[in-house]
């Protein structure tokens, strides 16, 4: 059985019945339930408080990695029926929440925590820094399917490549990969990534 409709176009009763039953629809999404809460109109602020403690009590380990995944709508939602926030002072919440976000990351051993909306990888290739989505910065994501797009490299070079990812090794494979090396700084949200570095 699938819902066929979108969460922001839900009622209260609606809401009910599709968490009580979410077992049944093939289609249900727990992230679109817990983002659709804050883009619905048809709910007040007493309609939105008992559809948020609904969607807790049926996915609660899902809301704990909501923190992880999208952390604006975390944000959101946990300021849910509070007295609203002002530009500085939501920054500084936010600001709270990205610390708690990297102690989490820390205590899972996610090294990689441009998770959901951070994607981004700037890679410096032959010199020249280039950006790719999705990619890692340990070397094991230097694997054939992981390398960035090919820069003339030759068929040798290719096979030393999948020579190293085949190998537990990464100290081994790190001669393999002389012409790309990574950017020690992070890739902030302030700065455009296309942009040259001076």
């Amino acid at each position: 059985m699938k819902l066929n409709t979108r969460f922001n176009t839900f009622t209260l009763p609606r809401y009910r019945e599709a968490v009580a039953n979410h077992e049944r629809y093939a289609d249900f999404n727990p992230l679109a339930l817990f983002r659709s809460i804050l883009e619905n109109d048809r709910l007040n602020e007493a309609e939105q408080l008992e559809v948020i403690t609904l969607a807790k009590a049926a996915f609660p380990r899902f809301y704990e990695h909501l923190l992880l995944k999208d952390l604006h709508t975390y944000a959101a939602l946990s300021r849910l029926g509070q007295e609203p926030l002002g530009e500085v002072q939501m920054r500084q919440y936010t600001a709270g929440l990205r610390r708690e976000q990297e102690k989490e990351f820390a205590k899972r051993k996610i090294r990689n925590g441009r998770v959901g909306v951070y994607t981004l990888s700037v890679w410096r290739v032959e010199g020249e820094d280039r950006t790719f989505m999705g990619r890692h910065k340990s070397m094991r994501a230097l694997c054939v399917r992981d390398t960035p797009p090919p820069t003339g490299k030759t068929a040798a070079a290719k096979r030393a490549t999948s020579a190293a990812c085949s190998t537990k090794k990464t100290a081994e494979a790190a001669p393999a990969f002389a012409g790309i090396t990574f950017l020690k700084t992070p890739l902030r949200h302030s700065q455009n990534p296309f942009q040259q570095q001076s």
